[in-house]
């Protein structure tokens, strides 16, 4: 028995709901909205799950309808992870969901789809090309797994598509979620205290947008939650993982490391010798947590040979909430990276570092027009002084050095004309 119209506007009705008491603009508003003008490229939103991806749809979806005045009946929000969904994760069955809802469609209109976590759809990329190259419809497509891009995918796609990652809030959005707008120093000192508080919660329990309203306890259930529907749905089941209990050790591993230089031969020293397991098994399933979006790989940098080296790298969490283990200063280290994420777009030019001396640089920025030696202290003292800044002493004639800190003591940066020193809540709201 196929759809009706009734359970058709249902799913819609349904997929669209926000459930966040307070809807901001993003960062990243702008530029889709900007993307509806055309149906060229298909736009592709990736990212983890709960980071945000669906309600930038939705507002959007919203827009179309009460801004730009196009009819609800030419615009198809489909949520593949709703239930009466279920029986239709299929082309078959999906083709017969499109054809009802082009069958009351206005054809002087333009025409939307936007497919919500369509990943759990296989050869989605098949009906997607074929909507494509034969209409002019306008095509969101969202997922929570980078498999939803993998080779086989693009090759279907072509170059018909653009990839906007979506990441969870960052403190600015954070701190506009809680009625502040940072504009200025100004503003900054004005709420100084109530901006250390949202840092301090930032910090601990970072910016999914669903989490923010929750009681703490609740935060770190919803997070325990979370990563039971990413390793599930996103990993085991997808890649059909013969050691489920092996994927949670290597988070809780990397939570209780962020920063440190990790390897499999390393986790094999501590691995549970009940299990018959490699390390190419751990590097897999490594890539598998990755490709959830839940961490990312950094490797090394050598300033002096402008080289990559792939053998070392380091993990760090997509957000903060996933950091419950963790130390401060690893938390601390944990929220500057995701902030580089925002800032600089490619995750692939952004690394840890060896500097001129060798000595370690907590991260190196290399793209054409920026390049950056970043250190990250919590507490910047007399004491500690030499060993913080002796990484990033040693003057690159292409590359910033910047120290990033959180309180500083009496110390006279001008005596280091080589560091530009920064506090962190201000590097984060993007305020002198």
């Amino acid at each position: 028995m196929g759809m009706t119209n009734t359970e058709l506007k249902r799913i819609i009705t349904e997929s669209t709901e926000i459930r966040l008491t307070k809807i901001i603009r993003r960062n990243y508003d702008d530029d889709i909205e900007k993307l509806t003008d055309s149906s060229r490229p298909l736009k592709i939103l990736t990212g983890i799950r709960r980071g945000g991806k669906s309600t930038i749809l939705k507002k959007l979806y919203f827009k179309l309808i009460k801004e730009d005045k196009i009819p609800e009946n030419n615009i198809l929000f489909l949520n593949f992870e709703h239930p009466l969904l279920v029986e239709y994760l299929n082309l078959k069955r999906l083709v017969e969901i499109y054809d009802l809802f082009m069958s009351s469609v206005d054809t002087t209109k333009s025409i939307y789809l936007f497919l919500d976590e369509i990943q759990n759809v296989e050869g989605w990329e098949k009906f997607v090309r074929t909507i494509y190259d034969s209409t002019n419809i306008n095509i969101f497509v969202t997922g929570s797994n980078s498999k939803l891009l993998s080779s086989e995918y693009t090759t279907t796609l072509g170059g018909r598509y653009i990839e906007l990652h979506i990441l969870p809030f960052n403190f600015k959005e954070f701190v506009l979620y809680h009625n502040l707008e940072i504009i200025n120093g100004f503003d900054l000192v004005r709420n100084r205290n109530e901006i250390l508080g949202l840092y301090n919660k930032f910090l601990s329990f970072g910016g999914i947008p669903e989490i923010i309203d929750l009681e703490d306890i609740q935060k770190l259930n919803l997070k325990s939650t979370l990563i039971d529907k990413i390793l599930l749905k996103d990993i085991i089941e997808r890649f059909n993982v013969k050691y489920p209990t092996l994927l949670l050790s290597l988070l809780k591993y990397l939570e209780k490391n962020i920063g440190n230089i990790i390897s499999s031969k390393n986790i094999m020293n501590i691995r549970d010798k009940t299990l018959d397991y490699d390390e190419k098994t751990i590097s897999k399933y490594l890539t598998y947590l990755e490709q959830s979006y839940l961490i990312r790989r950094l490797e090394k940098f050598d300033i002096k040979t402008k080289s990559v080296f792939n053998t070392q790298k380091k993990y760090y969490f997509t957000d903060n909430i996933f950091s419950e283990y963790s130390s401060y200063t690893d938390k601390l280290e944990n929220i500057v990276y995701t902030n580089l994420l925002r800032k600089y777009i490619d995750s692939e030019s952004i690394y840890f570092g060896k500097a001129l001396d060798g000595n370690e640089i907590d991260f190196i920025v290399d793209q054409k027009e920026t390049k950056l030696n970043i250190q990250v202290c919590s507490e910047l003292t007399y004491e500690n002084l030499a060993r913080e800044t002796k990484n990033i002493l040693i003057k690159d004639g292409d590359f910033q050095n910047i120290l990033i800190y959180e309180k500083i003591g009496e110390i006279d940066t001008n005596n280091y004309p080589e560091i530009k020193f920064v506090n962190v809540i201000n590097w984060l709201l993007d305020v002198e």
